[in-house]
């Protein structure tokens, strides 16, 4: 395990230092800033929740996964794809590569929908889906959104439960 990953504290101490509900880590302790009682963290850039414990930062879903199962896993996936939904039915862990199966479209692309792009040169619409590091072409269309279903085609069957759908 990459020791970054593994915390200086113990699932002990984080019951000591929180309190869990519905997704939420809750301070038990008074400090330095710090008040019983109050959501613990900050939502950082990204849009998780994250929290500083001596001096060090971590993910709330981290904590939660930790909190519950005692170790912390390389990969935690949120389920349902929203960062600050730290329920922990919501949690689950996962490869780098599943993690990557079902994370939503980049916002810089051509394209609305995920694995789609807009080829130039042909003058059209552009699949290609990516596991495993290995890229799929899955064709060029006319229309965007058909390419947005062929590629949810393939997700379905590619990446089962963890796959992300286009919705239009």
């Amino acid at each position: 395990m990459n020791p970054k990953l593994i915390p200086f504290f113990s699932q002990e101490k984080l019951k000591e230092l929180f309190e869990y509900k519905n997704g939420k880590l809750f301070w038990k302790i008074k400090g330095n800033g710090i008040r019983i009682g109050k959501h613990a963290g900050w939502i950082n850039r990204e849009g998780y929740r994250d929290i500083q414990i001596n001096g060090k930062n971590y993910g709330e879903h981290r904590l939660i996964f930790l909190l519950f199962y005692g170790y912390f896993p390389k990969e935690i996936d949120h389920i349902n794809g929203n960062p600050s939904d730290n329920r922990i039915e919501n949690l689950r862990k996962v490869t780098r590569s599943q993690n990557q199966m079902n994370k939503k479209k980049v916002i810089h692309k051509s394209s609305k929908y995920k694995g789609v792009s807009w080829d130039k040169q042909a003058q059209k619409w552009k699949v290609r889906i990516t596991k495993n590091g290995i890229v799929k072409q899955l064709g060029r269309y006319d229309n965007e959104i058909e390419a947005g279903k062929v590629y949810n085609q393939f997700a379905e069957k590619y990446f089962g439960e963890y796959k992300h759908i286009n919705k239009f």
